[in-house]
């Protein structure tokens, strides 16, 4: 470990694997490299998400094939997705679903999966713990890769991957609580950063995402891909004074019945079980729109109170949360609206979910082509496990063929230069952010994104967010005058440079959403425009963002 003069930058050993986000791509990546023997960082800059209420499996029981299994998840793709990736996500189920059960997860209910049927599937290929499941998996995957060796560091933001003459050399973070830099020199690195966070008003993120792992990408030399398709989760549980948008959807089976404040029914019997995510979303926000044309508040109700007790004893997490808020859920009809839940696009990969840059891997929702224009739900979990194994797998695939060795001292000392400046740049750069002024930018970001850019879109809203963007750009440029005093004031490291960061990070993913949408003349999967309702053949395509070399700026077009 080496102290640079004059500069706060801490230079740590070489290690050859390092991964971005504590998450269950990041710790599922981890366990596959610990257990092949191979010393791995990863660095996590805040809570995991652990929101994972189930998981697609392939199982004989449920009499599904993998021929129905793959068809649904093309389905859904509506033709963006990379065939590939989605059978490698299939075929690989059933191997994840015995590791999950090796680190102890009970996903059996009386000796059977007892799987669920989950919106866009149609076989019952969803299987559970309890609503706790993603909490489980993230503590079993957690003791897996540091009971083998791994080892995880909180609290440090990447703010920089490395690459010297093109090839990944390390990364560079930040602890945002003392402003003091850190730069892990590395023969790899896998961004399993997740996705955008909560970029809209109402999110079913965790708060502590920011896009931080697409841009470090991008900015690395590999591409961005499908960026318009954000998913939303159409029955997230929305409660007074609360951040937290739990989703209710894992309650279908139980056949709650769904109704506006009028208290008529929002779906036909049986339709909501015929329908994915993305058409579900859109039926419940033109409903929102009529009963507001009519005068009305436009609030939608989940109601479960006639269903047995016993069955609702499985959702345990649910019972609590609704509980601390003074409701109960076989008392109670429970408020809920459409959510930002999951960003389809992301970081460009292969088949070996390699990126451009040689030595850069991405796994996870950060990861792009799995899922093209929409999702099954419980796909998003398996997605997560089967890229991270094979993210790593192919990691060490590379290290093999020779990309393992420490770097000599002259390419130590210019990924050190790279960092120094690096550095120099952010200080100068970052502006004196306060938490109120995140605060309160970030609020306007989000109504821009629900607002415009969110379940439906037309031309017109689309340039509205768009200039909504300009203008908060403009204000994050005029904030950054003297920057330098507010980066080296101590107390306030944090909020000159972790929110400045995050920030920057957001409005460039919102860039990103709102330009791939414009370009995006049709509607397919959760992509919907007004003004081109219906698919165009020709538009069968990805939109690929790159980073323009020398200009600063990013560029986009058609694949």
């Amino acid at each position: 470990m080496l102290f640079l003069e004059n500069v706060d930058l801490v230079v740590h050993d070489h290690i050859q694997a390092v991964i971005l986000g504590g998450g269950t791509a990041g710790l599922r990546a981890g366990a596959e490299l610990s257990g092949n023997g191979l010393p791995s960082l990863i660095l996590s800059k805040g809570p995991p998400c652990r929101g994972i209420v189930g998981m697609n499996a392939l199982l004989e029981e449920a009499d599904d094939t993998r021929e129905l299994f793959l068809g649904d998840t093309l389905q859904a793709a509506a033709g963006i997705g990379v065939k590939n990736l989605a059978e490698k996500m299939v075929d690989n189920s059933k191997a994840e679903l015995a590791y999950m059960e090796q680190l102890g997860l009970e996903f059996l209910h009386d000796e059977h999966y007892r799987p669920r049927r989950t919106s866009g599937n149609s076989a019952h290929r969803t299987v559970y713990t309890t609503d706790r499941t993603g909490e489980e998996i993230i503590e079993a995957l957690g003791g897996a890769y540091t009971g083998q060796g791994g080892y995880m560091v909180r609290n440090r933001q990447a703010v920089s991957i490395i690459a010297t003459d093109g090839i990944v050399s390390g990364v560079l973070a930040v602890d945002p609580g003392t402003a003091q830099f850190h730069l892990y020199p590395c023969s790899a690195v896998i961004v399993a950063t997740g996705g955008l966070g909560n970029l809209y008003t109402h999110s079913t993120n965790n708060s502590s995402l920011s896009g931080d792992g697409l841009m470090l990408a991008l900015d690395t030399g590999a591409k961005l891909r499908d960026m318009e398709f954000v998913q939303f989760e159409p029955f997230a549980l929305m409660l007074s004074g609360s951040d937290s948008f739990f989703s209710l959807s894992f309650l279908l089976e139980d056949k709650p019945q769904i109704y506006c404040e009028q208290g008529k029914a929002v779906f036909a019997d049986g339709e909501v079980e015929t329908l994915t995510k993305a058409q579900i979303s859109l039926k419940l926000y033109q409903r929102i729109a009529e009963l507001r044309h009519a005068g009305k508040p436009g609030r939608l109700f989940f109601d479960c109170t006639h269903i047995p007790t016993k069955r609702l004893q499985l959702h345990g997490k649910l019972i609590e949360l609704c509980g601390s808020f003074g409701l109960s859920l076989d008392r109670d009809p429970l408020p809920f609206t459409p959510a930002q839940h999951y960003l389809l696009g992301g970081i460009a990969v292969n088949e070996r979910y390699e990126t451009a840059v040689p030595g850069l891997f991405a796994a996870g929702e950060a990861a792009g082509g799995t899922h093209g224009a929409d999702r099954l739900a419980g796909n998003s979990a398996l997605d997560t496990l089967v890229s991270g194994k094979l993210a790593a797998a192919s990691l060490i695939r590379y290290l093999q063929g020779g990309n393992a060795s420490a770097p000599c001292e002259e390419a130590l000392n210019r990924s050190v230069d790279v960092a120094r400046d690096t550095v120099d740049d952010l200080m100068q750069t970052a502006g004196k952010y306060s938490s109120l002024s995140y605060r309160q930018d970030l609020l306007q970001l989000q109504q821009l994104m629900w607002d415009y850019a969110g379940i439906v879109r037309c031309n017109d809203s689309l340039a509205s967010a768009r200039k909504g963007i300009e203008i908060l750009k403009a204000l994050k440029n005029d904030s950054s005058q003297d920057a330098p005093a507010a980066v080296s004031s101590g107390s306030n490291a944090q909020n000159a440079l972790g929110l400045a960061l995050a920030w920057s990070n957001r409005l460039t993913v919102a860039e990103m959403i709102v330009e791939s949408a414009m370009m995006r003349e049709e509607s397919r999967g959760v992509h919907y425009r007004s003004d081109y309702p219906y698919i165009d053949p020709s538009l069968g395509k990805s939109i690929l963002v790159r980073r323009e070399k020398g200009s600063g700026g990013y560029r986009f077009g058609w694949s």
